[in-house]
């Protein structure tokens, strides 16, 4: 998903500790992670960019367009606090995170907004307030970022539990793991005489 690399890791994360499944904990872990850091890493590609321009402006046209270094946008210091909207949003989130997955009537994509709308501001704030020289801001992104994931995985796994989400039987694991035939043996032959 283009909006919300996240969700699918942290759907994982949640439905992989439901079910006890240590590989798929490993793998949404693993993305998690990776996604959170591609992420402050186009946050700080971003802050140079920013910083870039500034310098640029201010050499060979008016000085202080951008706010930099004087000032940070209001933008990047409101991300730099935890408030209770942002838990309160975070937890609205995972529930319905968790019920686009268990056959509820949310749409997916919806969802996924709704995701990115809260998780990829603040990690990618992490990296423009750190090439901005603004590291309580930094850090309060971090914060709210972790506590956004935490509320998104606690949620979707208490809907989980309510759905009655389980480890599949070892009967449909066998079924789902046996070695499939390739495409072109599946396909039926005609019947001789008709081509």
């Amino acid at each position: 998903m283009v909006l919300a690399p996240l969700m699918g890791p942290i759907l994982g994360l949640s439905f992989g500790t439901v079910i006890k499944d240590k590989m798929l904990i490993k793998k949404a872990a693993k993305s998690e992670i990776f996604g959170f850091l591609i992420s402050v890493l186009c946050g700080i590609i971003i802050g140079v960019l920013y910083y870039l321009l500034n310098m640029f402006y201010s050499l060979y046209y008016e000085p202080n367009i951008f706010p930099f270094p004087n000032v940070a946008s209001e933008e990047i210091l409101s991300r730099g606090l935890v408030t209770i909207v942002d838990i309160l949003l975070a937890l609205v989130i995972g529930v319905a995170t968790g019920f686009s997955l268990t056959g509820g009537k949310f749409y997916t994509s919806l969802v996924g907004l709704a995701v990115g709308a809260s998780l990829m501001p603040p990690i990618v704030n992490i990296g423009v307030a750190l090439v901005l020289g603004l590291f309580n801001v930094s850090l309060g992104s971090l914060s709210i970022a972790l506590v956004n994931i935490s509320c998104i995985n606690i949620t979707a796994l208490i809907v989980f539990k309510i759905k009655k989400i389980r480890k599949p039987s070892k009967i449909w694991i066998r079924w789902w793991r046996q070695p499939k035939l390739p495409e072109e043996e599946l396909e039926e032959e005609s019947p001789e005489g008709e081509e």
